[in-house]
């Protein structure tokens, strides 16, 4: 008795593993398992990342760019020939400085307009005069950059990505409707099949009934044999549809599963909400 109750058990875990190792899905489910899986629509997303970003580097090329040159130290000496004086002369200098530079591109008329301050030091000494000299400079000016008789190679650039993010846009668009119609169709469809399956079975079910049935009355001397071979062609005609009605339900289950992104050694299963709009 109590060998009975474990074995029962046992039975009702593995059946309780086998329900829950099942996947079931809806259509909803199906289609965003879909999107998950499918390369087309990594690939679309991918692609759209990659335009929204590259637009988004021109835009931000547009914006005021601040620049620093430094050049901390430079030496130079020079030896020179003075022809009146008839002799040599060395010259050396020393310099320090750099340029701060304020640049913002111009849309309008792709030019560049800029802001600059250069500044120097300076630490000269020459044999000419025996003089040590020190100063220091500093030089403010504003610079415009207007390229001429050419087309505005900034507003171009800028439609480009403004039309590579909707054609990208479109695509992945486009690539989800597909995603959906194809999911839809291969849903149903096997939801159909499913449907022809126990319509199949039933039909099976009722053949054997009414074979059994006439051959009752044929031993009974009711009917002819005549009746009793029709009753079993029909009976394993509808046999022969039932083992068809399988094997396209199994293949039908692989193609969807195919299409969705599932493992074909994954077990699932599909439930639809049918209703009738009046």
């Amino acid at each position: 008795m109590l060998k009975g109750k474990l074995q029962f058990i046992f039975f009702m875990l593995v059946c309780l593993v086998s329900v829950n190792a099942q996947t079931v899905l809806t259509i909803d489910e199906a289609i965003k398992t879909a999107f998950e899986n499918s390369p087309d629509i990594r690939l679309s997303i991918l692609n759209l990342e990659r335009s929204q970003e590259s637009l988004n580097a021109q835009y931000a090329g547009l914006k005021s760019k601040f620049q620093l040159d430094l050049a901390p130290f430079e030496y130079s000496k020079n030896r020179q020939f003075f022809d009146y004086t008839s002799s040599w002369y060395t010259s050396e200098n020393k310099t320090s400085g750099g340029t701060f530079s304020i640049v913002q591109p111009i849309v309008w008329t792709d030019g560049i307009l800029s802001l600059n301050n250069k500044f120097e030091y300076r630490d000269s000494y020459s044999e000419n005069n025996s003089e040590n000299i020190k100063s220091f400079s500093n030089n403010l000016y504003l610079r415009f950059d207007q390229p001429l008789f050419t087309y505005n190679r900034t507003k171009i650039a800028l439609s480009e990505l403004e039309l590579n993010l909707e054609n990208s846009s479109l695509s992945y668009a486009i690539q989800k409707l597909n995603i959906e119609k194809n999911v839809s169709e291969s849903f149903y469809s096997l939801y159909r099949q499913r449907l022809s399956l126990q319509i199949a079975r039933e039909e099976y079910e009722s053949q054997k009934s009414n074979y059994a049935l006439t051959q009752n009355k044929v031993d009974a001397g009711i009917l002819s044999k005549d009746e009793l071979y029709q009753a079993e062609l029909n009976m394993l005609n509808s046999e022969m549809s039932l083992k068809n009605s399988e094997v396209t339900l199994q293949n039908q289950y692989d193609q969807f599963k195919q299409l969705v992104g599932i493992p074909i050694e994954e077990e699932i299963d599909i439930i639809a909400d049918i209703s009738y709009l009046h």
